[in-house]
């Protein structure tokens, strides 16, 4: 072989040698975009304060946010959601709709990310805002934080960038009334409030159950 094309031979053998790495991680990378915006529906319970049987809000609630990956399986996300109940407890007074607003900051982790089928993970602390009617009273509004609550269940990738989940979750908090005057129909400071005024607990603890679609724009 001459001499010149042995040097060109030698070059494209150590550049393919060099490319073909590349190459290969290249394939091997991840390839959803950092950025993630999703939505979610479900219906949601509030339980109230109550060592007996505490009352509860039952209705539907909707959601939407936007995430951001660090990494192949962990993200960030924040989420807002706002919340109709049109059936309540009997424990409570009977009033019109009660409603609630709550934003979120979560920690999100899939098992299996791009894949087919993974487990979705979301855990965060939120701030929550309940305003509740009662029929012939002035209308109560709370809000208080919720340090912890946790989303879990499967997603499946129904398009190239598009995931559908299931979720379950659970969470709690405290509630402080925030409004003067209020019907005392839940608060326990209020001195003549019927409702769990033996211990005074402001504790709630909501649970829901979504439908979530996320995509990478």
């Amino acid at each position: 072989m001459s001499r010149r094309l042995t040097a060109p031979l030698a070059a494209i053998t150590a550049i393919a040698a060099i490319a073909t790495p590349a190459a290969a991680r290249a394939e091997g990378e991840d390839p959803l975009p950092r950025v993630a915006l999703g939505a979610r529906a479900g219906m949601q319970s509030i339980f109230l304060e109550g060592d007996d049987s505490p009352s509860d809000l039952r209705g539907l609630f909707v959601g939407a946010g936007a995430a951001l990956r660090v990494s192949r399986y962990l993200g960030f996300a924040a989420v807002f959601e706002a919340s109709e109940y049109d059936h309540r407890g009997d424990r409570l007074a009977v009033g019109p709709t009660a409603a609630s607003w709550a934003g979120f900051v979560e920690a999100r982790a899939d098992t299996n990310p791009g894949g087919p089928l993974s487990v979705r993970i979301e855990v965060g602390p939120g701030y929550r805002w309940l305003v509740l009617p009662i029929q012939g009273a002035p209308t109560d509004r709370f809000s208080g934080f919720e340090p912890m609550r946790l989303h879990l269940g499967p997603s499946w990738r129904i398009a190239d960038r598009t995931e559908l989940a299931i979720l379950g979750g659970a969470g709690f908090g405290w509630f402080a009334s925030s409004a003067s005057p209020r019907s005392c129909a839940v608060s326990a400071s209020c001195p003549d409030s019927g409702y769990d005024s033996e211990t005074a607990s402001s504790a709630h603890f909501a649970a829901d159950v979504s439908i979530a679609i996320r995509g990478w724009p």
